[in-house]
């Protein structure tokens, strides 16, 4: 019997293999990154019909809490072609979360059309943090 000689083209075809599946994986699971001017990277998740058009960040008062907190200024538009509400989830690497709706208020309570908005989230946490993730969902 002949025994089982390894191709020497083998080793290269494997780590090939293992490149393009590691890249694929990489690039796969990216969402959209975005480093602010005065903060950290945020990680945005937006639903087809919201475009995120600023994100800041600043400590200042809290009118829960005293001292001072973290606020997320968030600006959205509606991209679609209907009236559309959103619901805004921030979440920060070491566990607290905030967020809320898009109109606040209204009646009814929806951002029309190629309309902007702009509103604070206050968040509990007294620096700034390296990232945060950011999910908009329609309602």
């Amino acid at each position: 019997m002949e025994k089982f000689k390894l191709n020497s083209l083998f080793p290269g075809v494997i780590l090939t293999i293992a490149v393009i599946f590691g890249l694929s994986l990489m690039f796969a699971c990216a969402t959209a990154q975005k480093k602010t001017e005065e903060g950290p990277v945020a990680t945005i998740d937006a639903c087809s019909s919201a475009e995120v058009i600023s994100v800041n960040y600043f400590l200042g008062k809290s009118k829960f809490s005293g001292g001072d907190k973290l606020h997320i200024k968030l600006g959205l538009k509606n991209i679609s072609d209907k009236p559309k509400r959103y619901r805004v989830s921030i979440d920060l690497p070491d566990g607290g979360s905030g967020g809320g709706f898009y109109p606040r208020t209204g009646k009814p309570p929806v951002l029309k059309p190629g309309a902007e908005m702009v509103q604070t989230f206050p968040m509990f946490s007294d620096r700034i943090p390296e990232s945060v993730t950011i999910r908009i969902e329609e309602i």
